[in-house]
């Protein structure tokens, strides 16, 4: 599962991190910070572009993308603490690319 934080990072003006960190479990969810940003990210799109194929193309295109970007000489600890996508990068990338 992607990290909410680093999604926050990237995307702040866009989303929100809803729910709370107690202790011993994390219940936290990231939602469009308002219907307008549904709006802005569809308007323009041919609905024909908008599948879900193409979308989770992207997807895994994007997973495989960051995974090479990681150094090679980083120890696997090394790559968990400071790429927080990593490991669902890893264990996603080719869900996301098998075609239906």
């Amino acid at each position: 599962m992607p990290a909410p934080d680093e999604i926050s990072q990237y995307c702040s003006s866009l989303v929100v991190i809803s729910g709370s960190r107690d202790v011993g479990s994390c219940s936290e969810d990231i939602q469009l910070s308002h219907y307008s940003v549904k709006e802005w990210l569809v308007s323009g799109l041919d609905a024909n572009n908008f599948q879900e194929q193409r979308a989770r193309l992207v997807i895994a295109e994007t997973c495989l993308a960051y995974l090479l970007s990681i150094p090679g000489d980083l120890d696997t600890e090394e790559v968990t603490h400071r790429y927080l996508l990593a490991e669902y990068a890893a264990r996603n990338w080719a869900e996301h690319a098998v075609v239906d």
